[in-house]
């Protein structure tokens, strides 16, 4: 609960510190950090509960915390501007927590555009979450693989990370931010697709089939997250985001209900073929959609 809280708060506070124009490479960077703390962060865990007891191991822990919350103490970070509604009456009482989340709901509604980049995250989670999930399965079922082969595989998905958030950072995506999500979602589907066909004795095929899917990630995460604060007002921001995490993390969870049984009745290559297609098929879909290709030009409606 604290890392979504954080991650709102964080998301929702960047577009009042940074120009739009770097949005872009800001979430880039965002990314990099991020990659880089999975790659390291288990690593270093695990060193350190070789040399001392967990309540230490526990106790760094907190102070890294307290390291990160005691420099917020001391920084002015701007807050977003807070609007009634229109049909508001001069001297109302103030807003609740259900009433600006239904505000929230009913804006995300009556924008068709935003409406459909969010219905097409929840197809792609869906079925690529469990994917992420069955990646140490494919190595050690289909590809025969050991130890050896799922680090391979994990040092593939971090080198992957880094890559797109530093190519991210660096470039920032097209001024249309859509025009960098779209063909990466494709690219994202191609590398799914190319894990799930490659053959058991080819394991190579399939460390660049997940060095795609993962190059990607950092790339599509990003522009979303740097399209949305740039078209959604600042006021609004923290209610739709949380709107998209919350159907994200519901199709997720979905997506693993499902994919668990499903595979168990057919096979992991399968599952993964099917995500790649679906994604690919997300991806493309989106170029025919007059609303998604606009969405930066057309304003949030008001609720």
């Amino acid at each position: 609960v604290g890392g979504v809280f954080h991650l709102l708060a964080t998301q929702a506070s960047t577009p009042l510190m940074v120009p739009q124009k770097h949005l872009g490479r800001v979430a880039g960077a965002n990314q990099v950090l991020s990659g880089a703390l999975n790659i390291t962060a288990p690593a270093l865990g695990a060193l350190l509960l070789g040399v001392m007891p967990v309540q230490g191991v526990l106790l760094i822990d907190a102070a890294s915390a307290l390291l990160a919350v005691i420099p917020l103490c001391f920084i002015s970070i701007p807050q977003p501007p807070r609007r009634a509604p229109a049909s508001a009456q001069p001297g109302a009482v103030p807003a609740s927590l259900g009433s600006e989340m239904r505000e929230g709901l009913r804006a995300v509604w009556r924008w068709p555009g935003l409406r459909a980049v969010i219905f097409m995250a929840m197809l792609s989670n869906f079925m690529t979450i469990p994917a992420m999930s069955f990646m140490p399965l494919l190595v050690t079922r289909h590809f025969g693989g050991g130890v050896m082969e799922v680090g391979w595989m994990s040092a593939v998905e971090g080198l992957g990370l880094l890559g797109g958030g530093l190519l991210l950072g660096a470039w920032g995506g097209f001024n249309r931010r859509i025009l960098t999500i779209l063909p990466a979602v494709i690219l994202m589907g191609c590398g799914l697709i190319l894990l799930g066909l490659a053959p058991a004795r080819l394991f190579p095929l399939g460390l660049a089939g997940n060095l795609i899917f993962c190059f990607m990630r950092p790339i599509i995460d990003g522009s979303l997250f740097a399209m949305l604060q740039s078209v959604v007002p600042s006021e609004k921001q923290g209610r739709v985001l949380s709107i998209i995490l919350s159907g994200s993390a519901a199709s997720s969870l979905l997506g693993l209900l499902i994919a668990g049984p499903l595979v168990d009745a057919t096979s992991l290559p399968l599952w993964f073929l099917l995500a790649g297609l679906v994604s690919a098929a997300v991806g493309a879909s989106g170029f025919l959609i007059p609303a998604v290709l606009t969405i930066e030009s057309q304003p949030i409606p008001e609720a």
